[in-house]
């Protein structure tokens, strides 16, 4: 009799950690509703704000008055792959895939970050852009 109490106990608690689980992965993947799904902010020299999910992989082209950055998500997360300006540094400042960084093209006045709500859009993080000269055009951190 006891044993099969332990049985039953250890069913319904695979059970009950079985269905956690499940719960903690479909937070994680999709977020916690609309306001939580990663989104990349995309603002641009023109002062627009274009807002791509990062659920799934797309190739986005943004055009100022300033030039062109090609934004491309793919896996996830954010970065540029192609620019029209001189130096290139924004292609090669990688990939964002979490809140808390940010990808910077100074010629163009174009910036990227990742929030989960879009009300949390922050503005240019300034005090990244430390030793601008003349040969550098885009900042990370």
């Amino acid at each position: 009799m006891e044993e099969r109490a332990n049985i039953v106990v250890g069913v319904v608690l695979g059970i009950v950690l079985a269905i956690a689980l499940v719960v903690v992965l479909v937070v994680h993947v999709f977020g916690s509703g609309p306001t939580g799904m990663l989104r990349a902010l995309v603002h641009d020299g023109d002062g627009k704000t274009h807002e791509i999910s990062l659920l799934e992989d797309s190739t986005t082209t943004i055009t100022s008055s300033l030039g062109t950055n090609v934004i491309v998500v793919q896996d996830g997360a954010v970065f540029v792959s192609e620019s029209d300006c001189e130096k290139h540094y924004c292609v090669l400042q990688g990939k964002l895939s979490a809140p808390g960084g940010q990808i910077i093209c100074l010629p163009h006045k174009l910036w990227i970050e990742v929030v989960t709500d879009p009300s949390q859009a922050s503005a240019m993080n300034e005090d990244a852009v430390i030793g601008v000269t003349k040969d550098f055009d885009a900042v990370s951190q």
